[in-house]
């Protein structure tokens, strides 16, 4: 079931006031993700605390790998892929390791590709998938808004936590990320294809290229970060 398929509920719920998986469910170019908890009772991001947010990540990032391998698999010509998806795999173990740290339940039992605890991820997991095999470019601009989603997340949960061990990981995680993203992009302009931000305001994306590779991201590049390997095509 593609994205477009999904109750328009469930799609303000995953992205807010932007309203749904922009390479489906309509252009929201001009839409600016907030950075902080949504106020929004529906939002399954409208988190209270910092231990919902650990939870959440560990399986936002999960939900990163799983996509990246289902089209890795369906696109084997592009790199990004299958790079980006062990990367993923560190990040989700970084998780892992940071709610033990708070003594939090892990809501990751079962790692097999497509599990989800939380319905909306289950959902969402399900409409990118879709979305990304329909064609390469379309798989490429899936990868940009899941890291674009992976950053804006993070930002939501750095600004709830003190502690320094959270701080650093989501840091960590959120260099990744903006990698990952430049990664995605070379991709997309290997292929003649200018990407606009759709989840990020542009401030935020720009700055997120920047921060790729310690400051040598301002264009589309290869897609580095918290250990993963090169990332081309």
């Amino acid at each position: 079931m593609g994205l477009h398929q999904h109750s328009k509920a469930g799609r303000r719920a995953w992205f807010g006031r932007c309203g749904g998986l922009a390479l489906l469910g309509g252009s929201v170019a001009g839409c600016k993700a907030p950075l902080e908890p949504s106020s929004s009772a529906n939002d399954p991001r409208a988190w209270t605390d910092e231990r919902a947010a650990m939870r959440w990540m560990r399986e936002e990032e999960k939900l990163a790998r799983d996509v990246y391998l289902e089209l890795g698999a369906r696109w084997p010509e592009i790199h990004q892929f299958q790079n980006i998806a062990s990367s993923e795999q560190r990040h989700m173990d970084a998780m892992r390791s940071l709610l033990a740290a708070a003594h939090e339940q892990d809501p990751v039992e079962d790692e097999s590709v497509g599990v989800f605890e939380q319905p909306e991820l289950a959902e969402l997991y399900a409409a990118l998938v879709d979305a990304g095999r329909t064609s390469a470019l379309a798989a490429l601009e899936v990868g940009a808004e899941i890291e674009e989603i992976d950053i804006a997340d993070l930002d939501r949960a750095l600004a709830l936590t003190d502690d320094p061990r959270a701080k650093t990981i989501y840091g960590q995680l959120r260099y990744g990320s903006c990698n990952h993203l430049q990664a995605f992009l070379r991709g997309l302009s290997r292929r003649g294809h200018e990407y606009t931000p759709k989840h990020l305001d542009e401030q935020t994306f720009a700055a997120a290229l920047a921060q790729a590779h310690g400051g040598r991201g301002h264009g589309p590049g290869h897609g580095q970060g918290h250990g993963q390997g090169q990332g081309r095509r």
